[in-house]
């Protein structure tokens, strides 16, 4: 399962939102994959989420696969929809 998330922090996808990305992504018994210009990473990797540069308002997409999907789609939705300013 696909979702395409904007990223709204200020300062995009730092340290702070990046960290509480990968804590939920570690949740989750599935594979998490978060892609943005061209490249894609494991969803569960701090540095290789920080590795992405994501800018304020650049769109992600995060792919899920393993049980309740789309739960954890919308709480991702969530962490990236939220100001951390």
């Amino acid at each position: 399962m696909t979702k395409e998330i904007l990223v709204v922090n200020s300062k995009g996808l730092h340290a702070r939102p990046a960290t509480v990305f990968a804590e939920t992504a570690s949740r989750h018994d599935g594979d998490v994959k978060i892609s943005y210009g061209g490249k894609a990473v494991n969803g569960k990797s701090l540095i290789a989420l920080m590795s992405l540069a994501v800018p304020r308002d650049g769109k992600v997409t995060v792919s899920v696969e393993g049980p309740a999907a789309d739960s954890i789609l919308s709480e991702f939705a969530s962490v990236l929809g939220k100001n951390y300013d």
